[in-house]
């Protein structure tokens, strides 16, 4: 089975309380399932995307050696920055 990486990310705690991250789980879990992926998820709440600074975004980064997947629901979930992306 393909191991992927699935980042969420909400901007604000307002997004998040707004249901931003769910909904971006939710998407990539189905994805994920329509491909038979195996799912590891990695998610930062109100965290900016004005830079790659984040823990969770580090952590995931860290660990990415031998993942050929990475999934998010929006490029701007990684990154607003293309020279960081």
């Amino acid at each position: 089975m393909t191991v992927v990486y699935g980042y969420i990310r909400a901007s604000t705690v307002e997004e998040v309380k707004q249901g931003s991250n769910q909904s971006q789980r939710e998407l990539i879990e189905k994805f994920c399932k329509e491909k038979c992926y195996e799912l590891k998820i990695y998610e930062d709440q109100a965290k900016s995307g004005a830079s790659t600074d984040r823990p969770t975004f580090q952590k995931m980064m860290s660990q990415i050696d031998g993942v050929d997947i990475v999934v998010i629901t929006k490029i701007d979930r990684i990154t607003r920055s293309l020279i960081d992306l």
